[in-house]
């Protein structure tokens, strides 16, 4: 009877850590897989705030949601995969990095920060990403910002 209970004890903790193992593999799955710029920046309406978006050739600020949906269908064509730090770093062998483009999004929830290099790496949210199909159109952001901005 007690080896039975110690054979099924552990048959349990060796199934628990299967699951645990099964699941942490998953995330790290999924966090690394290709995706869609725009599917990475949720934002809805009752948790909006503002956005400050600031570039070389101006500013925006707004409190308007639309901006966002608008700015977000321009996001919406790029694919984007996750890499770590020094993936970044060492695709850019220690040459100077130059932001193109910051956005920051305020939630009631909290900020979604999002910062272009050179139109095909993206810093969101203490992530790297790569741009797989960029590089990012900066023309189309001039243009969005020239619509709206301040």
């Amino acid at each position: 009877m007690l080896e039975k209970i110690k054979t099924n004890k552990f048959k349990l903790i060796a199934g628990i850590l299967v699951v645990l193992i099964a699941l942490f593999t998953l995330k790290l799955f999924n966090d690394y897989r290709e995706r869609n710029l725009a599917d990475l920046i949720n934002v809805n309406s009752s948790d909006f705030v503002n956005m400050r978006i600031v570039t070389p050739e101006g500013n925006m600020w707004t409190e308007e949601i639309q901006h966002v949906d608008e700015l977000l269908q321009v996001f919406n064509q790029y694919q984007v995969k996750r890499i770590s730090q020094n993936e970044f770093q060492n695709q850019h062998n220690d040459k100077k990095i130059y932001t193109t483009f910051e956005m920051r999004i305020q939630k009631n929830s909290g900020a979604i920060i999002l910062d272009v290099f050179e139109t095909d790496f993206i810093w969101l949210n203490l992530n790297f990403y790569k741009v797989l199909n960029g590089p990012i159109e900066e023309e189309r952001l001039r243009t969005y910002l020239e619509n709206h901005g301040s």
